[in-house]
């Protein structure tokens, strides 16, 4: 009978920690992929494409929970994280502890990026890919 209550117990335990909430208030967004953090920068790659870079120093965002989805925003400065320049954004809790990013409007993943150069993070429209077992697409976020 007691290994039974231990691993119902067990389970019980693995199926919230998944489905633990995201942080909110002030987090560091770590790239899973390359070991670095998100930094602020919102530069332009292309006609068409924007970014943001990732740096191996600490930055600090706060997450805001709004209805069903979340803002992001660099804590020096009022303006939401801008690779995209659309806010809100899907955060989902991977079973692993980390986190996939998605822009609500585009429906884009927050990926890291190797091409054209490591350190760069942009959104990419995922179709038969599958972001879940990418690690380019995993986030790690802390609070402060």
């Amino acid at each position: 009978m007691l290994p039974t209550i231990i691993l119902v117990t067990l389970l019980s335990t693995v199926a919230a920690a998944s489905n633990a909430a995201v942080p909110t208030g002030c987090v560091e967004i770590k790239s899973n992929h390359n070991n670095q953090f998100l930094a602020v920068g919102s530069k332009q790659h292309s006609k068409y494409r924007q970014y943001t870079v990732t740096s191996h120093h600490p930055h600090l965002w706060t997450i805001e929970k709004e209805g069903d989805h979340y803002l992001i925003w660099d804590r020096r400065k009022p303006n939401e994280l801008d690779a995209v320049q659309e806010a809100p954004w899907d955060i989902e809790r991977l079973a692993n502890g980390k986190f996939l990013i998605r822009s609500n409007h585009l429906q884009e993943y927050l990926y890291a990026a190797d091409y054209p150069n490591k350190g760069l993070v942009f959104t990419w429209r995922v179709k038969d890919h599958k972001v879940r077992g990418d690690e380019q697409f995993h986030w790690y976020i802390n609070p402060c």
